[in-house]
C-alpha cells in the first residue's frame, strides 16, 4: 500500500470516527436534555477530528498547486482555526 492510499484510508477512518462521535453527542444531549458534559466533550472531539480532516485534505490540495499564495492562505486559515479552537470561541 503506498503512502497516498494510507493517507486516504486514515482520513476515511477519521471521518467515520468523527461521524460516530457527532451521533453519540446528539444522542447523549437528547437523553440528558443538554445537561450532560459528556455530550459537549464528544462534540468538541468530533469537531477537532473534522477540522483535522479538512486541514489535511486542504494541505494535499495546496501541495498539488505548488503556489506560495495557496500555502500562505492555508497557513492563515489553519492558524485561525487553532486560535479560535484554543480560545473556545467556536
Amino acid at each position: 500500500m503506498n503512502n497516498n492510499a494510507k493517507m486516504k484510508q486514515l482520513l476515511s477512518f477519521l471521518a467515520f470516527v468523527s461521524l460516530i462521535m457527532v451521533g453519540l453527542a446528539l444522542i447523549i444531549s437528547y437523553i440528558f436534555k443538554n445537561n450532560g458534559g459528556i455530550s459537549e466533550s464528544l462534540n468538541l472531539i468530533a469537531n477537532v477530528l473534522s477540522y483535522i480532516i479538512v486541514i489535511s485534505t486542504a494541505y494535499h490540495y495546496v501541495r498539488s498547486k505548488r503556489n506560495m499564495w495557496y500555502v500562505v492562505t492555508w497557513g492563515i486559515a489553519v492558524a485561525l482555526i487553532v486560535l479560535f479552537l484554543v480560545l473556545n470561541v467556536i
